[in-house]
């Protein structure tokens, strides 16, 4: 899943400092984490 999300930064208008917002909120907040699954 991490390529997939790189991949996802890359593609995107998202910066840096968003995507490692997102990611450390994905490990303690399950609906989030699932949200983003299914976006993947």
């Amino acid at each position: 899943m991490n390529d997939k999300m790189i991949s996802v930064v890359d593609n995107s208008d998202i910066d840096v400092e968003t995507y490692n917002y997102i990611a450390n909120q994905m490990n303690v907040d399950e609906e989030l984490r699932n949200k983003v699954q299914s976006m993947l």
